[in-house]
C-alpha cells in the first residue's frame, strides 16, 4: 500500500507593516501568524526568512514547504544542500520546497553592514573582540533564550547591549518574534534548529545589513550535528545577505583564555539565563560553574564583576550533578592543566569520575546534552525498550 503523502507546510506572503513605533514583518505559516518585530529597526519582508526558520522542522515532520512566493535564486540553489546535510545528520527526507518559478528582483543590501547576533556570553564577545568583521550593529532577540513574558530580564539585556555597543562604536537593535511558540517549530529540538532561526533574523534586517554573524558553539576538532554549524550556517546565505559562521577554529577555554582580561568583557559577560534577583548570573547553574572554572584556569576569574571568584568554586563544582556532554568534558580536562587553585582541582576531578557514565552514553548514542536526571531515565528506558522489542522471541 502507497503511503499517504502528509500535507505542505503552507508560508504566504510575507508582509510589512506597523504598529504605532514597531516594525513588525508577518506571514502565515502552516495556518498561524509568525512575526518578527523591532522598535529600533525597519524590517524587510523577506521570504527567505520564513525558509531558514521552517526548513528543518518541516523535514523533521515529513512535510514539505509549499511557498505563496518565489525566492531569490542564490538562496534557494542552497537549499539541496542545506537538506543533503541534514538528512546525513538526523536522516531527515529531502523534500524540495515547492516554489512559484516567477523571476524576483534581486534584493540590494549593503555589503559593508555586518550584524553580529549577539547574547553577551564568551562566543559573541569573541566574535565581537577577535573576529574578522567589525560589527555596525549588534543584534538580540527576545523571544529564542529569553521568551516574550521575560520583559524584565530582556530590559536589562538590552541596557547591558547598549552599553557595550557604544563602546565598540556599534549600534544595536532588539528583535521580538513568536517564532517559537509556533507548534511546528516547537516540535524540532531547538539544538537542531537553532541556526536557521537566526538566519532568519538576518534576513529580515533592514538593506544596510549585508553580513550575518553567527558565533560557533562547538569547534572543529569537536566536531558534531548542531543546529548551528560551520557547514551549515552559510546555506542560508542569499537574497543579497551572506551568512558567516566565526570561532570553530577555538575551543571555548581558547577563546575565554582570549578575551577574559578585556575591560569590556570582565563588566559584562552574561552566560546565565536564570538572573536570578536581576542579577546577570547565578553563578551556580552548570553554565555559570563552567565559565568560572575556564576564567580559575586562565588565571582571571578574581574580581570578575559578574561571577562569584574562587572562594566557593569547588563546593559549586560538587554540587553538580553528572552531564552526558563529551564537549564539556574535553573543556574541563583541559582546564586541569590551567592555573586552578589545588582545591577546585580536586573537585573537578571528583565531577570527572561522576560523568564518566553519562558521557559514555552520549557517545553510544543513548542521550543528547542537556539531559536531566529524569530526562535521562525516561529516555533511556525508552530507548531499551526499543531494543527489546526487535529481540526474537525465545
Amino acid at each position: 500500500m502507497a503511503s499517504t503523502r502528509l500535507p505542505d507546510v503552507e508560508v504566504g506572503a510575507p508582509v510589512a507593516g506597523r504598529i504605532g513605533d514597531i516594525s513588525r514583518v508577518s506571514a502565515q505559516v502552516d495556518g498561524r501568524d509568525v512575526w518578527f518585530e523591532s522598535e529600533d529597526l525597519d524590517l524587510t519582508p523577506a521570504p527567505e526568512a520564513f525558509v531558514s526558520a521552517f526548513l528543518i522542522p518541516a523535514l523533521a515532520a515529513g512535510r514539505r514547504l509549499a511557498l505563496a512566493v518565489p525566492l531569490a535564486e542564490d538562496f534557494q540553489g542552497h537549499l539541496p544542500a542545506a537538506m543533503t546535510l541534514v538528512q546525513r545528520w538526523w536522516n531527515y527526507p529531502v523534500l524540495e520546497p515547492d516554489v512559484p518559478a516567477a523571476s524576483t528582483a534581486a534584493r540590494e543590501r549593503n555589503r559593508d553592514g555586518v550584524a553580529l547576533c549577539f547574547s553577551g556570553g564568551v562566543d559573541s564577545f569573541h566574535t565581537l573582540l577577535r573576529g574578522p568583521h567589525k560589527p555596525n550593529l549588534l543584534v538580540m532577540v527576545h523571544g529564542f533564550d529569553i521568551r516574550l513574558p521575560d520583559t524584565g530580564r530582556m530590559a536589562q539585556m538590552r541596557a547591558m547591549t547598549g552599553r557595550v555597543a557604544e563602546a565598540c562604536g556599534a549600534e544595536f537593535a532588539v528583535i521580538r518574534t513568536n517564532l517559537r511558540q509556533h507548534p511546528l517549530f516547537v516540535s524540532e529540538r531547538w539544538r537542531r534548529d537553532h541556526g536557521g532561526a537566526l538566519a532568519a533574523i538576518g534576513h529580515v534586517l533592514p538593506a544596510s545589513i549585508g553580513r550575518l554573524v553567527i558565533s560557533s558553539s562547538y569547534a572543529l576538532k569537536l566536531n558534531r550535528p548542531w543546529g548551528s554549524h560551520w557547514d551549515l550556517d552559510p546555506l542560508w546565505s542569499g537574497a543579497g545577505l551572506a551568512v558567516d559562521h566565526y570561532g570553530e577554529q577555538l575551543l571555548r577555554a581558547e577563546k575565554i583564555a582570549a578575551v577574559a582580561h578585556e575591560p569590556l568583557v570582565r563588566a559584562h559577560l552574561r552566560v546565565c539565563w536564570r538572573m536570578p534577583n536581576e542579577l546577570p548570573n547565578c553563578s551556580r547553574c552548570l553554565k555559570c560553574v563552567r565559565t568560572r572554572i575556564l576564567l580559575s584556569a586562565a588565571g582571571a576569574l578574581e574580581g570578575f564583576a559578574l561571577l562569584e571568584d574562587n572562594g566557593t568554586l569547588a563546593a559549586d563544582i560538587d554540587a553538580l550533578p553528572p552531564f552526558g556532554h563529551a564537549h564539556a568534558l574535553h573543556q574541563y580536562r583541559a582546564a586541569l592543566e590551567g592555573q586552578l587553585p589545588p582545591d577546585v582541582a580536586r573537585a573537578l576531578r571528583r565531577l570527572l569520575v561522576r560523568t564518566r557514565t553519562p558521557v559514555l552514553l552520549e557517545r553510544l548514542g543513548l542521550l543528547h546534552p542537556g539531559m536531566r536526571a529524569l530526562q535521562m531515565a525516561r529516555h533511556l528506558g525508552a530507548r531499551l525498550r526499543r531494543i527489546v522489542a526487535l529481540q526474537p522471541e525465545s
